[in-house]
């Protein structure tokens, strides 16, 4: 049976506690508490906490922040770093928001986490007790403040500080955290790993967090997702950022909201669809007159499957009620009740709690979705955003109810591995270009990818002037822009070359790291944007979400029908609903589908749940969600950025629930 215990949802070795009530940041009190500890005088020392703590104090003294000791408190020994956090904890009674940042040596011991003072010098156990300060400290001085949002950073998981000290218990990284209601903890690596200190001064981590806590038009979600995506663009993914989730109502920026946006504390939640608001009232009657009502009037929902399934249930109760004409002989064994199906046995509880495990890309969403299924429904959703082969490998190994991941399985493996997979939401990838006086710019896939070959070397080749007749291009050398570290981006941008081109196909090919023929190589969708901007004549290629967010320049391409088409979420999604890709089972990327209106570097992020489930009630929570996700969160997708899924493909999501997800005994689960 799958289970929830012990699991949380991710992004660093830092940890976020955020409440959930938030006020605008014009009318919020806002006061920090900033410790960096790095001269140890009894364990190794480190060289850049005390830096860490610096920049961020500047940092949020900048965002409005009131500093605990007016600046940063370095070096504290186990007294001093008691004495500040009382003093902490009587400043922040009545703050809008309370934040906590340390960064130093922390250890896990037992499986709870404690911060090191310097003057620590643990030799057995028993010495951790005295010398060491628990983070449940932290967590109860912040909570029994009354602040509307508490937020807890801990950059202190860099090695282990009592290795080879012989305490048995002590281990690297620290533990898993299990966020209290209407939290966000957010680790800068995963626990029991160790993140990196650092060589030019600062942490990855804390320099991700300075820098994009100061971007305006953030809300926490993105925030901590471009946190974690920077950092592991940084180090090379060598340090994947980890979140645990708790739903927050209303939203928070550190740096202000975006131009034109009304922050409220609490907007008001997504109403359901009809069918799921009539089913709120039917699914508890034992009238099958009111069932079979309501399968005629939402028999194309997925509620009706439920509904179908109760009026089984109740003819089947009713049936076991009536007396038998004869008793059975006495050496005859009773008979067996057929075994109830997965919808069944959802019909007896409420919808349950959810943990998935996976990509990065998609986590914003999943949060924002879990934060407004949880209010409607008192059912939570923890995602730990661990990259997509962790969730890969969490769902293969049953432990947790679902994964996620940005490149979908062959359908050999997913067969192998008693998987189904089905998309949640669409993304895409858009070439972005530098050329003075030339203001829109159409490529075909076979010209871009001879541009990334580099056998088209100048901005007048015959090639582009023949795609472009009326544009006035230079004579001008191509500077080719590529991203240096292995990502999704990467893989679903040379994906698509790879179906338009022969010569990429045979010379390159795809995957998250190429041996790119030519090019300058940049880190993530901002340094890509970057050196783009910074040179002339330059291409290269990031996210549509960030090229939109950002106003970029980006390219047209010449698509499968042989229509120059801008990327949007029009034409992404029109990708999306092509047939190909709609009716098939989603073994194959929507990239270069059909249609006059298709964007053709159209991608998705997918989720993973199991053939035959191990537990019948946790795998349709899972469907559950996700089936309300795709009735009532479109809005919320595109608020993020997002495209949302077409109808059609939504209609096949269902089909596939219903023909591919069966109980043990072969019968369907959903019908």
């Amino acid at each position: 049976m799958v289970t929830i215990r012990g699991f949380l949802t991710a992004i660093g070795c830092l940890m976020v506690l955020l409440s959930v009530s938030i006020t605008p940041a014009a009318a919020e009190r806002r006061v920090a508490l900033v410790i960096g500890n790095s001269g140890y005088r009894n364990l190794p020392p480190l060289d850049n906490p005390k830096n860490d703590a610096t920049l961020m104090a500047q940092t949020l003294k900048g965002l409005g922040f009131t500093l605990v000791g007016n600046g940063p408190h370095i070096d504290l020994d186990k007294l001093g770093l008691e004495s500040v956090l009382q003093t902490f904890s009587n400043q922040i009674q009545g703050a809008d928001v309370g934040l906590f940042y340390y960064a130093g040596h922390g250890i896990q011991v037992r499986g709870s986490n404690y911060l090191v003072p310097v003057s620590a010098n643990p030799a057995r156990e028993a010495d951790v007790d005295f010398q060491l300060v628990d983070t449940a400290l932290v967590l109860r001085q912040m909570e029994g403040a009354g602040t509307r949002l508490n937020l807890v950073i801990l950059d202190a998981c860099r090695n282990n500080p009592l290795a080879g000290r012989g305490l048995r218990s002590a281990d690297s990284g620290l533990a898993q955290m299990r966020a209290p209601e209407g939290t966000l903890i957010s680790f800068a690596t995963q626990p029991g790993n160790v993140a990196q200190d650092g060589t030019d001064g600062n942490s990855p981590y804390t320099k991700a967090l300075a820098r994009t806590i100061r971007r305006p038009g953030l809300d926490i979600f993105r925030t901590f997702n471009e946190i974690g995506l920077a950092v592991a663009s940084a180090t090379g993914g060598a340090q994947q950022p980890w979140v645990s989730l708790s739903p927050i109502r209303g939203e928070f920026y550190f740096a202000g909201a975006p131009t034109g946006a009304v922050t409220t504390p609490s907007p008001p939640a997504p109403q359901p669809d009809p069918a799921g608001q009539a089913w709120l009232s039917a699914k508890d009657t034992t009238s099958v007159a009111v069932l079979e009502e309501f399968v005629r009037r939402f028999g194309d929902s997925f509620y009706a499957s439920l509904a179908r399934a109760r009026i089984e249930e109740l003819r089947r109760s009713e049936a076991l009620r009536r007396p038998q004409v004869a008793a059975a002989p006495p050496t005859q064994q009773p008979a067996q009740q057929p075994p109830a199906s997965m919808a069944q046995a959802l019909l007896r509880r409420k919808p349950g709690n959810i943990m998935g495990a996976g990509a990065t890309f998609p986590y914003p969403i999943y949060a924002k979705w879990g934060g407004a299924y949880q209010k409607e429904t008192g059912a939570t959703l923890n995602y730990q955003s661990i990259g997509s082969a962790g969730g890969i490998k969490q769902i293969k190994a049953r432990t947790v109810q679902f994964g996620s991941s940005d490149v979908n399985l062959p359908g050999s493996d997913a067969a192998a591995s008693k998987l189904v997979q089905f998309p949640t939401v669409l993304g895409a990838v858009v070439p972005i270009f530098n050329l003075q006086g030339v203001p829109e710019l159409i490529l075909d896939g076979p010209t871009l990818a001879s541009i990334f070959l580099g056998d088209i070397k100048t901005w007048s080749d015959p090639a582009i002037r023949r795609l472009n007749p009326g544009a006035r291009l230079p004579d001008q050398s191509i500077t080719v822009v590529h991203r240096s570290e292995g990502t999704g981006t990467t893989f679903i941008f040379a994906d698509y070359l790879v179906k338009v081109s022969d010569r990429w196909r045979a010379r390159v090919g795809a995957n998250t790291t190429l041996e790119w023929p030519v090019g300058t190589a940049a880190k993530g969708n901002e340094g890509m944007a970057t050196t783009v901007a910074q040179a002339a004549g330059s291409i290269g290629y990031v996210e549509h979400a960030y090229a939109r967010q950002q106003g970029l320049k980006a390219v047209k391409l010449v698509n499968k029908d042989g229509v120059a088409v801008a990327a949007s979420p029009v034409t992404i999604q029109a990708a999306a609903a092509a047939p190909e890709w709609a009716g098939s089972s989603f073994e194959q990327r929507p990239s270069n589908m059909s249609g006059a209106n298709s964007w053709p570097i159209t991608t998705a992020t997918y989720v993973l749940v199991e053939r035959e489930p191990s537990d019948l009630n946790s795998s349709l929570d899972v469907l559950q969600f996700f089936a309300w996700a795709f009735a009532n969160g479109d809005r919320m997708a595109s608020e993020l950025d997002y495209v949302p899924l077409p109808a059609n493909v939504k209609a096949a999501i269902q089909r596939t629930w219903a023909d591919q997800i069966r109980t043990a005994d072969g019968a369907a689960v959903l019908r």
